[in-house]
């Protein structure tokens, strides 16, 4: 249990209220709704206030849910049950009307598999069950930000390792090749208040494309290998922004944004088509080859 996580989540008022307004509309007395990934129970206090019976689960600790529930009197509606959403037998609580799966982690690379863990939950549903969100679709934009430049974050690694070694009389380049091999959490982009990255100082390179979609009822589909991508402008290509973006029943529910780094950066032209392998490189350490 993260707290501290979940409140700043929660901050970013108009993602949750949009998901409120859903529950109210579609959630009715007497249904029985499954909470996937709920997180603070949230979802699973509003769908109970709505009149349904709600089985929230979640990987992570469920201390703070309990409580919450417990806190708003729900807990003669609200069960709480800490568990993988991808093994956890729910058999003896279905079948639900309804599925509230708020799985995602915003980023492409960390979502891969939500559509087959979703898809396994609807073992757990009624053939007409409401899904949501019933849609997830990701598209992408090259940047040129030249403060993300995957090369001047080597070269000060490159630099504090050799004091290092300077100041205790040992060899630690392995240091340097480690932590180049994995971009650490801290050099993403700050976020605005409402949760998307601030992009006031990088130069868009191309325009808006769409990089997968995936209708949530239907068989999950793979990724593309690749990311092709039109160059509008010149500049250097060294950061992808992708956006993905939650939908139920053709409307929006939100959108996030993250960022992979282009290494090395390439130098492109107004015009010309570039393509970024979607390989193991990029799923695992976020690392974007061009070619």
């Amino acid at each position: 249990m993260d707290p501290y996580l979940h409140y700043d989540l929660l901050q970013r008022t108009h993602r949750a209220l949009a998901l409120r307004a859903i529950i109210k509309e579609h959630i009715k007395p007497g249904m029985r709704v499954l909470d996937a990934g709920c997180g603070s129970g949230i979802l699973s206090m509003w769908a109970a206030q709505a009149g349904a019976t709600v089985v929230g689960v979640d990987l992570a600790d469920t201390t703070l849910a309990q409580r919450l529930v417990a806190e708003n009197g729900l807990n003669d509606r609200v069960r709480i049950v800490q568990g993988d959403l991808f093994k956890v037998d729910l058999g003896g609580d279905a079948p639900f009307d309804a599925l509230l799966a708020m799985v995602y982690l915003n980023d492409p690379r960390r979502d891969e598999d939500r559509p087959q863990l979703v898809r396994g939950l609807q073992q757990f549903l009624k053939p007409d069950a409401l899904m949501v969100p019933d849609r997830v679709r990701y598209t992408a934009w090259g940047l040129d930000w030249r403060a993300q430049r995957s090369p001047a974050r080597w070269e000060r690694l490159s630099v504090g390792v050799a004091a290092m070694e300077d100041a205790y009389g040992l060899r630690m380049r392995t240091f340097e090749q480690l932590l180049t091999e994995r971009p650490n959490k801290s050099l993403f982009p700050l976020r605005s208040a409402d949760g998307m990255i601030d992009i006031s100082d990088a130069v868009m390179l191309t325009g808006e494309h769409l990089v997968h979609e995936q209708d949530l009822h239907a068989a999950p589909l793979p990724y593309p290998e690749a990311l092709e991508m039109t160059v509008e402008r010149d500049g250097e290509l060294n950061v992808v922004m992708w956006e993905q973006e939650l939908l139920f029943r053709g409307t929006s529910i939100f959108r996030n944004r993250s960022i992979g780094w282009v290494d090395p950066p390439v130098k492109v032209n107004a015009g010309s088509i570039v393509q970024s392998r979607l390989d193991q490189r990029w799923r695992k350490d976020n690392l974007l080859s061009i070619g």
